[in-house]
């Protein structure tokens, strides 16, 4: 704080300590319409998200994504772990522990997507893990493929996924993409004693 105070500087993290909740979208248009220096944010690759940096751009104000980015907006930069380098590090750790075992028979991989996720992010992951198998020459050994589970109506997502344990056809590596899909196939496990 003495560093910024220095420089003539201040850093502010809208939304904490307000009595009324506001949403990130409203808090972006808050500090547009404020003339805020900058901005920086968590971006949630949505087209909401997108607008409002885009917005905020053309209004001369330089806009930052850290931790989660808005591809194809136009903002300055982003800090952080990309999503397709997120989906190679995903590749590299269930292949560490499933290569030997794949390289006797083909082992399939089920990606579980949500709805309510749905933009460039979820792609980018599942790209990054394909072009690593790829990449690693063990296309042979895995079969890749994605399911969305439900349709973004209330229990849908667990419908489907208790289905999937139900079927008997489980693949051998399944993957989720976020925590509420992660949580609801933990409990199947639990229920299906699996």
């Amino acid at each position: 704080a003495a560093e910024l105070s220095s420089r003539n500087a201040y850093l502010e993290y809208s939304g904490q300590d307000l009595e009324t909740s506001y949403s990130v979208s409203d808090l972006m248009k808050m500090a547009t319409y404020s003339q805020a220096d900058g901005i920086f944010v968590v971006g949630d690759g949505t087209d909401e998200m997108t607008d409002q940096i885009n917005n905020a751009v053309n209004n001369g104000i330089p806009v930052i994504c850290v931790g989660g980015d808005c591809y194809g907006s136009l903002r300055q930069s982003y800090v952080g772990v990309t999503y397709y380098e997120f989906g190679q590090r995903m590749a590299q750790m269930f292949l560490a522990d499933t290569q030997d075992q794949a390289t006797r028979e083909k082992m399939n991989v089920l990606i579980l997507t949500s709805p309510e996720e749905r933009n460039t992010n979820q792609n980018l992951i599942i790209s990054g893990i394909r072009d690593y198998i790829q990449n690693n020459y063990l296309s042979f050994a895995y079969s890749i493929q994605s399911y969305e589970v439900g349709d973004g109506s209330l229990f849908t997502d667990v419908e489907d996924i208790n289905q999937l344990f139900e079927s008997g056809r489980l693949p051998d590596i399944l993957l989720c993409l976020d925590e509420s899909t992660t949580n609801h196939v933990c409990q199947a496990v639990v229920d299906s004693n699996h």
